[in-house]
């Protein structure tokens, strides 16, 4: 049965205008925010496309499979983080988000289940972002998947391509951004990737506090193969 938006206990508002990249009017009071919770890739879809302005989408424990979010912008901001702190919410394929506005994404993590075989450029991408505008992404961390021997191309074999998975080497890219403007990552640990971050045609990108092991080049002024969103 599908779980709708309740109000939840009186929360500060102040999750979003704590970063003044976001656009939202200073001075936070204290309201009820609409909460829903959801469990799996297409419940989250849906959420997002009736989810009230200035609410909470708490992902509850386990794996999601890629997620695309399109077309909403809030004017008192949407957050998306894990119903269980303790319990995180992984996103083990990818999501991607198209012309949103004014959203945080916290408290949640991304980590390529296993070997799949690319179908596009965007697979690669765990976090991607096209045509949107005041995003906080933040306290996440991305973690690749690096071909076991087998699973890939050997990297000693001749006439090997770009495209190629190599067994033994990361491939996967843990954040692109592509036409956006004022978004702040903040607090990320980024681990096993080709490529940490990657970023074309944006405004006002901003990385702080950015962990980053095991991915070369950290962070890169194009991305790879100039990817481009999946269609619809």
């Amino acid at each position: 049965m599908t779980q709708p938006f309740r109000p939840a206990r009186r929360r500060l508002l102040v999750s979003l205008a704590a970063f003044p990249v976001l656009g939202i009017a200073a001075g936070a009071r204290a309201e009820p925010v609409p909460e829903r919770t959801v469990a799996s890739a297409a419940e989250l879809e849906e959420a997002f496309r009736s989810a009230p302005d200035g609410s909470r989408l708490l992902l509850a424990p386990g794996q999601y499979g890629h997620v695309r979010l399109a077309d909403r912008s809030f004017s008192r901001g949407m957050v998306l983080t894990s119903a269980d702190p303790a319990r995180r919410a992984v996103f083990a394929r990818n999501l991607h988000l198209d012309g949103v506005g004014n959203m945080a994404i916290t408290g949640v993590d991304f980590a390529t289940a296993g070997f799949v075989e690319h179908r596009g450029r965007m697979d690669k991408v765990q976090l991607g972002l096209t045509g949107c505008r005041d995003l906080v992404v933040s306290d996440a961390a991305f973690t690749g998947y690096i071909p076991a021997a087998g699973e890939g191309v050997d990297p000693e074999a001749p006439d090997l391509e770009r495209h190629f998975a190599l067994d033994g080497y990361a491939r996967d890219v843990g954040i692109a951004v592509r036409d956006c403007t004022d978004v702040l990552a903040a607090g990320l640990r980024m681990t096993d990737l080709r490529i940490a971050v990657a970023c074309e045609g944006s405004d006002r990108v901003r990385l702080l506090g950015i962990e980053v092991d095991r991915a070369l080049p950290r962070v890169s002024p194009a991305p790879p193969d100039r990817w481009r969103p999946p269609p619809s």
